[in-house]
């Protein structure tokens, strides 16, 4: 037995910014029978994704009443030179414990170099307790994590009038 190496040097100008495979194959001279087989597998160009907006849209804006239902929305953008693939996450969280209100996950398959997606939801706040929240989303891609993108709102507060002036009512 023995080890063989060897060395080789590929240019990819011209060639399309994909995945590929390189194959090496020992073979016997007399009957060429496969004797063993590797593969690895590569990239020419790079995968990478941005949120380029994300939104909550409520009767009030920034602002929830118990039982409304809101449209949620996020738009990513692929800034890479070759199709990324991955999952967009949104959730819904109370802002001072980080408690998971709501969640969301939508699987995507590859999106080309300067297309956009657009993934919508509804969310019925029926029951939410009073306080702030914060809509959270990102993507884990090919290319790797987007940083989170945060839209802050909280729940309204029922109002009285009183005898002076506009209360608040607990």
């Amino acid at each position: 037995g023995g080890f063989l190496v060897r060395q080789f040097n590929w240019d990819p100008t011209g060639s399309p910014q994909t995945h590929y495979q390189v194959a090496a194959r020992v073979r016997r001279t007399g009957d060429n029978a496969e004797l063993d087989a590797g593969f690895n597998h590569f990239r020419v160009g790079a995968p990478d994704l941005t949120i380029k907006s994300l939104s909550l849209d409520t009767d009030t804006p920034n602002y929830i009443g118990d039982g409304e239902v809101a449209d949620i929305r996020i738009e990513i953008e692929s800034i890479g030179d070759i199709p990324d693939h991955g999952t967009m996450t949104l959730q819904i969280r109370n802002a001072q414990e980080g408690d998971i209100v709501a969640e969301w996950e939508n699987k995507f398959p590859g999106v080309v170099p300067s297309a956009t997606l657009v993934y919508s939801a509804t969310w019925d706040s029926s029951g939410i307790p009073k306080g702030d929240y914060n809509l959270i989303g990102w993507v884990e891609h090919e290319g790797g994590v987007t940083p989170q993108s945060i839209v802050h709102f909280q729940t309204l507060q029922d109002m009285r009038w009183g005898w002076n002036s506009i209360q608040d009512v607990y």
